[in-house]
């Protein structure tokens, strides 16, 4: 059962993650030298096949954002994810019929993909000088943050649910600034 439990919370926390790597970041060599570097963006202008093009800044900015989403995700819950081999069960205050390694792990995948989305949304906050969106970044960081909070919280009945849907409602709130940037940016190419 324990490794049901591992492979199962493997899988609910990289999954995602790893499924827009292989499709969107891996078949772009440039993509996966920013995933990993996080800082290379004048250089790889320089060997780009469209280095004037205005959609490169979206594509660093989401790959730069799911390095960092990885590692998060890596750094965050790889002890937990260890810890769920062992020989016993350690279930969520807050949620008692459910196991804390599966609240964690759905937990990761949301952040991951918030913090790829959060790097979209500051790259054209900074690049536009648009500081409602840093602002929005800030602020929805902190929320994600103490969202988490609720998991393990002995007085809020359901906290962990209201976490996860706290947190996906944030998610979606970003989504939906970044679709209106792409857009204006279409917009403005038209």
């Amino acid at each position: 059962m324990t490794l049901l439990t591992f492979f199962g919370c493997a899988f609910t926390a990289y999954g995602p993650s790893l499924a827009i790597f292989f499709g969107f970041i891996a078949p772009n060599p440039q993509l996966v030298i920013l995933l990993v570097s996080s800082r290379a963006e004048s250089g790889l202008n320089m060997v780009a096949k469209h280095p004037k093009s205005v959609y490169n800044r979206s594509g660093y900015a989401f790959a730069a954002g799911m390095g960092f989403g990885l590692m998060f995700g890596i750094i965050s819950y790889i002890t937990q994810l260890v810890q769920s081999t062992g020989p016993g069960i350690l279930m969520c205050i807050s949620c008692p019929g459910i196991s804390l390694y599966f609240v964690s792990a759905i937990t990761t995948c949301i952040l991951i993909l918030h913090h790829s989305v959060w790097m979209m949304i500051s790259f054209t906050g900074f690049t536009m000088r648009s500081y409602p969106r840093i602002l929005w970044v800030i602020v929805s960081h902190y929320g994600a943050s103490y969202l988490t909070l609720l998991n393990a919280s002995p007085t809020v009945t359901l906290g962990c649910v209201y976490s996860i849907m706290g947190n996906i409602v944030l998610l979606l709130a970003s989504i939906a600034i970044v679709m209106v940037d792409v857009r204006n940016l279409q917009q403005k190419l038209a």
